[in-house]
């Protein structure tokens, strides 16, 4: 039997740079990658929820169950902004200190 090579998981394309890969755009580096913080993912489970009780509601016509979902999906819209905020504020923090260290 003849094994075909094994294709390439990273390609150099002109522009694309060394973490390009064959089906997509390139790969952020490690260290730019995002890691939510507890209020980010508790909005967005939040978010999550809200939206299948507001389908729900809609579905059955529970008018009572679509409004509670409405505001869970914007309680956990809000809480996800405020965590993403939160996150940002801590990175120029790291980034100044970092700054200031040098």
């Amino acid at each position: 039997l003849t094994r075909m090579p094994r294709a390439p998981s990273v390609y150099r394309r002109a522009g694309r740079g060394v973490n390009a890969t064959a089906f997509g755009p390139p790969r952020k580096p490690q260290e730019e990658l995002v890691h939510p913080n507890e209020d980010e993912v508790k909005g967005k489970a939040k978010q999550a929820i809200g939206g299948v009780k507001d389908k729900a509601g809609e579905l059955s016509g529970d008018r009572e169950l679509e409004a509670e979902g409405e505001a869970q999906r914007d309680e956990g819209d809000l809480q996800d902004k405020f965590g993403e905020g939160r996150r940002k504020v801590g990175e120029k923090l790291n980034d100044l200190g970092d700054k200031l260290g040098k």
